[in-house]
């Protein structure tokens, strides 16, 4: 028996491709049908859509900050408060995610 899986580490809004292969058999992961109801979310849902941006907004921000030696005073404190505020979206997107899982399945 042979077992063949393909892992890669992403992020929200990244293409996902792990499918499974299993004695020739190709399986689709959760995870690629998760990745398929956001990608539907993003583009017919403007909240889902609206939260996501925002999301990444902070993210890349975030990712400006990690590059500084240093950060000011107001530099630490808009990056716990970006921290906190991206976590809030997740819930919020996972919260819309968990609505479509249900009414799907």
């Amino acid at each position: 028996m042979q077992f063949s899986i393909d892992l890669k580490v992403v992020r929200f809004g990244d293409s996902v491709g792990s499918n499974h292969i299993i004695n020739g058999e190709v399986f689709v992961s959760m995870e690629s049908n998760l990745q398929e109801l956001k990608n539907r979310l993003l583009a017919t849902d403007a909240g889902f859509s609206r939260l996501a941006t925002e999301h990444s907004d902070h993210e890349r921000r975030l990712e400006e900050l990690c590059t500084k030696p240093y950060l000011t005073d107001s530099e630490q404190l808009e990056e716990v408060r970006l921290k906190k505020h991206k976590l809030y979206l997740k819930d919020q997107m996972e919260a819309i995610l968990h609505k479509y899982k249900n009414t799907v399945a």
